[in-house]
């Protein structure tokens, strides 16, 4: 008959270094013992145990239990909140801007120009037992424009004089508060969803000479988050979203990917590429842009 005996040695080195266990398995059978020394470090954390398969000298096959094969068996227990910060600095291309101001038969539609700007985007994000994010963004985008007019325009209320220089300018800064939910990983796919509160500020200004008029507009616009994570290998992942939304009076679409690469388990650095289009067209005004972006990031967790 055999007997089976487990022993479990624990010691304790320093309350500031990880506790060595040492587990023991004891087979007896008859007079003769065999025994199977499982060791591992862990550091506030449990054992994780999994059930592999071994066979004798005569092929007969057994069970074993062994400790997980991850860097001896050590888990570290994640924090409750890790906080994020993703920084993206780049190029912004705008491919087209119109404007026109009261949406009316007597206003001019004015094209606000084409053109390089700079692009910043910084978001800071509370990651909650690695499913829920709270996530805060701050997207600066403003650019000018000069040029001749070949018509009198009427923009806001005001008349401006053809054949005369002509000065635009534009602004939409972003500012966004979004909830995410962030699913288990399948395989090499995680996927996430939620919601965002955007605030837009944006103005757009016309000047002649010593004659200008500046259309304010501020308001809040509801977004649907959708997002997926792929791991490529154990250092490249693929990160790709899009938030937006759509009504009878306009819609809104921002996409943006990046190719990331992971220097630390905290810290990886990337490069992407984003489109975002949408405007509004009711009593007020009719206005859409389309701006495509280049940028590179650096993404840091604590």
């Amino acid at each position: 008959m055999k007997k089976l005996f487990i022993v479990l040695a624990l010691s304790f080195t320093s309350p500031l270094f990880a506790k060595d266990y040492n587990l023991q398995i004891q087979i007896q059978e008859h007079e003769k013992t065999q025994t199977i020394d499982l060791i591992a470090e862990v550091d506030n954390t449990t054992f994780a145990e999994s059930i592999k398969s071994s066979h004798d000298n005569g092929n007969n096959p057994t069970k074993k239990m062994t400790l997980r094969d991850v860097k001896s068996a050590r888990e570290v227990k994640k924090p409750d909140v890790i906080w994020k910060i993703d920084l993206q600095l780049g190029r912004a291309k705008v491919i087209s801007n119109t404007s026109t101001i009261p949406n009316d038969d007597q206003a001019t539609e004015i094209d606000l120009g084409s053109g390089d700007v700079e692009s910043l985007r910084l978001y800071l994000s509370a990651i909650i037992k690695d499913k829920h994010e709270l996530r805060l963004l701050f997207a600066p985008l403003s650019y000018d424009n000069n040029f001749i007019s070949d018509e009198e325009i009427f923009f806001n209320g005001v008349k401006f004089l053809a054949g005369t220089s002509t000065q635009t300018e534009y602004q939409f800064n972003s500012y966004r508060l979004s909830y995410i939910y962030h699913f288990d990983r399948q395989g090499k796919m995680r996927y996430r969803i939620g919601f965002t509160g955007k605030i837009r500020d944006a103005y757009t200004l016309v000047r002649q000479n010593n004659v200008e008029s500046k259309f304010e507009n501020v308001g809040f616009v509801p977004l649907l988050h959708l997002g997926v994570n792929i791991l490529l290998t154990d250092k490249l992942n693929l990160d790709a979203e899009i938030e937006g939304s759509w009504s009878p009076f306009g819609y809104a679409a921002d996409i943006r990917t990046s190719l990331n690469y992971v220097i630390r388990e905290n810290f990886q650095i990337g490069l992407g590429v984003g489109y975002l289009d949408g405007g509004a067209s009711n009593d007020e005004v009719d206005t859409f842009a389309r701006v495509l972006f280049g940028f590179g990031k650096i993404e840091y967790k604590f």
